[in-house]
């Protein structure tokens, strides 16, 4: 038990100061003007920047315009389920590691799926 107490210790004091901070993210392909290739379809998350502090419930409620698509944060092991277009689906889990994590499409949406990425830093704030 004693070996345990430092971490029970540690997850009370990041839970007592945390907030839940719910997050729209939309998925989508957007027309947008490219110096010297013109209108060019570009996909991505928007917001693609995600900040929060350690311990913080981060709620994620991705929304798709168009194309089927799926958000993932793999050093947090979060993924969530394909969102339709038109449709959203929720997320959610404890910001526990400081850090910049990157957040990518976790749905085959195409041939613009590489570009489907964005940033989740998690920053202590003591």
């Amino acid at each position: 038990m004693r070996r345990w107490l430092p971490v029970l210790l540690l997850l009370l004091a990041i839970t007592a100061a945390a907030e839940d901070v719910t997050i729209r993210i939309d998925a989508n392909l957007r027309k947008r003007v490219i110096a010297g290739h013109g209108r060019r379809l570009v996909g991505g998350f928007h917001p693609n920047w995600i900040e929060v502090r350690r311990g913080d419930r981060v709620i994620i409620e991705l929304h798709s315009e168009e194309g089927t698509h799926a958000l993932a944060i793999p050093d947090y092991q979060v993924k969530s389920s394909p969102v339709a277009p038109g449709e959203t689906v929720t997320l959610s889990f404890v910001a526990y590691r400081t850090g910049e994590f990157r957040v990518e499409c976790a749905a085959e949406c195409g041939g613009l799926h590489r570009t489907m990425t964005g940033t989740l830093v998690v920053r202590d704030d003591d």
